[in-house]
């Protein structure tokens, strides 16, 4: 397991798409614009003073885990 804490817009596209992935689904039913909205929101706090982005991966890239 790797864990990394990243400071303004890194990995803001990962994010996006684990977003698309997981909220496309009912109940939700989000789409691409609002993915992407997702990640210019992100992107603007992660840029902003006292935030940051940490990300824990077990495997693969953001939202996907490695077979054991």
């Amino acid at each position: 397991m790797e864990c990394e804490r990243a400071s303004g817009n890194r990995h803001v596209a990962e994010f996006r798409d684990v977003y698309a992935r997981v909220y496309r689904e009912p109940p939700y039913g989000e789409d691409a614009a609002a993915a992407d909205a997702f990640a210019e929101q992100l992107a603007e706090h992660a840029a902003g003073p006292g935030l940051a982005v940490t990300t824990v991966r077990d495997g693969g890239g953001a939202g996907r885990r490695s077979a054991r």
